[in-house]
């Protein structure tokens, strides 16, 4: 039995090995700590992902970040690409960190493909509200 699960010739793919959708689809890598005061999330947004298309959003206790990308490499309606590996599309990721955080003090940063942000926590048994992070 092979751990790899494909014939035993090199050049042998499954027919979907390549597809865009499937290559890209968890590639915004994030991690999540938490201290007594904060939670901390860095997350490795991808590459020709500007700083103006980077979206987060609080609500109900989940964190969502978008970050979309446009590959604008042809844009003459007669090109016929012969490869085409850029991605244009949109990444998302979404997660439950907690109920009791401070909406008005989240900070990010942006800096080199990494996203920081820290999300302070509040007092017991207070929840917060959905915010649109800028």
């Amino acid at each position: 039995m092979s751990l790899i699960p494909y014939d035993d010739d090199l050049f042998s793919f499954p027919s979907d090995f390549f597809n865009p959708q499937k290559m890209f689809k968890n590639s915004m890598k994030i991690d999540l700590c938490e201290d007594d005061k904060c939670f901390k999330l860095v997350a490795d947004i991808p590459a020709g992902v500007p700083k103006s298309a980077i979206k987060l959003e609080f609500d109900k206790g989940y964190l969502t970040l978008n970050a979309s990308v446009k590959s604008d490499s042809c844009n003459d309606k007669s090109c016929n690409y012969i490869l085409r590996e850029r991605f244009s599309g949109q990444y998302s990721r979404r997660i439950f960190i907690a109920d009791n955080l401070d909406r008005n003090g989240i900070k990010a940063t942006y800096e080199d493909c990494v996203l920081r942000v820290t999300i302070p926590k509040l007092a017991e048994g207070k929840v917060s509200k959905s915010i649109s992070i800028e």
